[in-house]
């Protein structure tokens, strides 16, 4: 596998991050989480 495949395809989220790079990524996946949860809870379902 190509070095840059690794990069655009990552075998597990957060794999290629630095340790400082890590607690920024899981916010932003909590974050968006949040949003989509009450985008959800807004359409109702």
């Amino acid at each position: 596998m190509p070095d840059g495949m690794h990069y655009a395809f990552p075998p597990r989220p957060g794999r290629v991050l630095s340790a400082s790079q890590f607690p920024a990524y899981n916010h932003f996946i909590h974050i968006s989480g949040v949003i989509l949860l009450r985008k959800k809870k807004l359409a109702g379902e």
